[in-house]
């Protein structure tokens, strides 16, 4: 029988449960403290993602000319495969039908595409030394060699007409509004004399503007 200071069944019962809730204790505050940790690291996870955003990270709708030459032969890009109506939106577009003028680009949204991601879009590729071709251009891929290579001429708008400058970014070169570009496989001595007859046939000012916004040249 059980003396008078023994407790009774409720007191055992709450006992058990203060004991219980002690024990439980450290594991709860490791969990809460988890909870925290992984908050801590998301906020400092956007926070890095957003001062790192690319400079040039803004939207807008620029147009740039280009032409592409192989040895001296024009490389075709205004196959209906390529065209707006059959790629579907692209950052990058071509709209090579009655709405456009063909080898204008469209970059719309997201600004600050490089020629490479443009061209991924074509279902082509490019790197520093090599073009894979889209099956409508009718070409056979290939890279630099001991005298050839892949260079890009550029032409910025308000610089100064015909100022063409050899660009070293090559295919990681971020079109600008009414840049003009001609992408070349050409000697590696060439120059922009040398290579006039191909400059001359990148669109104008008057072709990539034909949608009769200002003008980049007066």
């Amino acid at each position: 029988m059980a003396g008078p200071d023994a407790p009774t069944r409720r007191e055992e019962r709450a006992q058990r449960a203060r004991a219980e809730r002690l024990r439980q204790a450290p594991k709860a505050v490791a969990k809460n403290l988890a909870v925290v940790a992984v908050a801590v690291g998301v906020v400092a996870g956007a926070w890095w993602g957003i001062e790192h955003l690319p400079k040039d990270a803004g939207t807008g709708h620029i147009h740039a000319g280009f032409k592409m030459f192989d040895n001296g032969t024009l490389v075709p890009f205004n196959d209906k495969s390529f065209d707006l109506t059959e790629t579907g939106f692209a950052r990058c577009h071509l709209h090579n039908g009655d709405r456009g003028v063909p080898y204008v680009m469209h970059i719309e949204g997201k600004l600050g595409i490089t020629l490479q991601e443009c061209f991924q879009h074509w279902g082509m590729s490019a790197s520093g030394s090599t073009v894979t071709y889209s099956p409508a251009q009718g070409r056979a891929s290939h890279g630099n060699n001991a005298t050839y290579s892949w260079q890009l001429w550029v032409d910025l708008c308000g610089d100064g007409a015909n100022n063409w400058y050899k660009e070293p970014a090559l295919f990681k070169f971020k079109p600008v509004q009414h840049s003009r570009m001609l992408i070349t496989f050409a000697p590696n001595d060439a120059t922009a004399q040398s290579l006039t007859t191909e400059l001359n046939q990148v669109p104008s000012d008057s072709d990539i503007n034909f949608t009769a916004q200002d003008t980049c040249r007066s």
